[in-house]
């Protein structure tokens, strides 16, 4: 339930960022805030596959 709710996080997170990025003058402090919080949550997300034994190297991919 925890890795669900992180990757859940992990995409509000994203459309967040998305938001800010779509305005005109896009608002760069939101976008860095989002963007490190998205990190963290990947890291967490990271932490918890491994007690799984899972390894991941994670990031986000661009969008084309």
């Amino acid at each position: 339930m925890l890795i669900l709710s992180t990757l859940e996080l992990i995409e509000r997170t994203t459309k967040a960022i998305g938001y800010h990025q779509s305005f005109e003058s896009p608002d760069r402090l939101a976008i860095d805030q989002y963007t490190e919080l998205r990190e963290r949550h990947l890291a967490f997300l990271a932490e918890l596959l491994e007690d799984f034994g899972v390894e991941a190297h994670l990031s986000v991919r661009q969008a084309a």
